[in-house]
């Protein structure tokens, strides 16, 4: 059950809605990864950063924007899953929106 919450909650964060993705990062944040805690979440972890990698990386500028704050929902529940499951890729593509800051 734990696992098909989190893979249908975490495919939002790439929804072509705006109030969808906010809606997923709240429900990860205050609710899902608060209920699985840190043991819990390790089994979904590299699923978790793959799906923030996909919104890191997406097509839709603004999906792209809103990435950011979904890694910092997994930073804050579990930052050493996210450091060991991280491809080098996605903290690349992170960087490049922090130093772009518009993604123009």
């Amino acid at each position: 059950a734990a696992a098909g919450v989190v893979e249908k909650t975490a495919e939002r964060l790439v929804d072509r809605e705006q109030i969808v993705r906010i809606a997923a990062r709240g429900a990860l944040k205050h609710g899902v990864l608060p209920a699985l805690g840190k043991r819990g979440i390790a089994p979904f972890a590299k699923r978790l950063v793959l799906h923030v990698g996909a919104a890191l990386t997406h097509v839709d500028p603004l999906t792209r924007r809103d990435a950011p704050a979904a890694l910092e929902t997994l930073l804050d529940a579990a930052p050493e899953l996210v450091a060991r499951h991280a491809p080098a890729a996605t903290l690349r593509h992170l960087a490049d929106l922090l130093r772009r800051g518009d993604d123009a």
